[in-house]
C-alpha cells in the first residue's frame, strides 16, 4: 500500500508532537539527561526522526498495520485496534519504543468509552513512540493530539501549520474529559467557523 505525500506529513507530525509532549515532560521533572533534545540527541532517537531515517522506519510500521476506519461509527474497530496494542514488545518501532502498559491501555480504552458515548470519533489510535497510546483529531491543518503516557499522566498537543504545539494536561476523569474534547472540537472546527462567517451576504 502506498504512502501519499499527506499521510507523510501528518505521520511527522504526530512523531514530533509525540517528542514535544515527551520534552515536555521531562522538562517540568527536571529531566534533560534524555535524547530529546537536539542538543542531547547523542545517538538515535530524535536525531534519526529529523534525518529522516526514523521517519521512514515509522511510516513502514504504520502501512504495515493500518486498518481502514471509514465508518466512524464502527468503534469495535477501535477497540479492537487498542487491545492488540497489548501484543506489542519493546523496540515494536525498531528502536527502543516501550509498549503501551497495561494501565495507560485501560485508561485509553476508558477515554475511547467516553468518546463513543460522545459520539466523537478519533482519526487515529496509535501506540506512542516514547510509550503510550495517542489520539488523533483532525480538520484540515489543524489538529489535537491526546497521549496518554505509561507514567500515567495524559496530555494534549493542539497543533498547525503554523506555529508551536499548545500542549495541556488532561485530567483523567468525565469531567477532565469533558474539557478536553469541547476545547478539541472548538479548535478544530473554529476555521471552518470563520469561514462561513465570511462567506455570508453582507446585509
Amino acid at each position: 500500500m502506498e504512502c501519499s505525500g499527506q499521510d507523510f506529513v501528518e505521520a511527522v507530525r504526530e512523531i514530533v508532537v509525540s517528542f514535544k509532549l515527551a520534552a515536555f515532560k521531562a522538562q517540568a521533572v527536571g529531566d534533560l539527561t534524555r535524547p530529546l533534545f537536539l542538543k542531547a540527541a547523542s545517538y538515535g532517537g530524535l536525531r534519526d526522526a529529523l534525518n529522516g531515517r526514523w521517519v521512514a522506519q515509522e511510516l513502514r510500521s504504520l502501512r504495515a498495520e493500518a486498518i481502514s476506519f471509514r465508518n466512524k461509527g464502527d468503534w469495535e474497530k477501535w477497540f479492537t485496534k487498542l487491545a492488540n496494542f497489548s501484543s506489542l514488545k519493546p523496540g515494536w518501532d525498531s528502536y527502543r519504543a516501550e509498549p503501551p502498559l497495561a494501565a495507560t491501555i485501560r485508561a485509553a480504552e476508558g477515554f475511547l468509552m467516553f468518546l463513543r458515548k460522545k459520539g466523537t470519533s478519533p482519526t487515529k489510535i496509535n501506540p506512542s513512540v516514547v510509550g503510550g497510546v495517542g489520539f488523533s483529531f483532525r480538520n484540515g491543518p489543524r489538529a489535537v493530539y491526546i497521549e496518554f503516557r505509561n507514567t500515567g499522566n495524559a496530555h494534549a498537543a493542539f497543533t498547525d501549520d503554523a506555529s508551536e504545539p499548545e500542549v495541556v494536561k488532561v485530567r483523567q476523569d468525565t469531567t477532565g474529559y469533558s474539557e478536553v474534547v469541547a476545547r478539541a472540537e472548538e479548535y478544530l472546527h473554529e476555521q471552518t467557523a470563520r469561514r462561513d462567517e465570511n462567506q455570508r451576504p453582507s446585509a
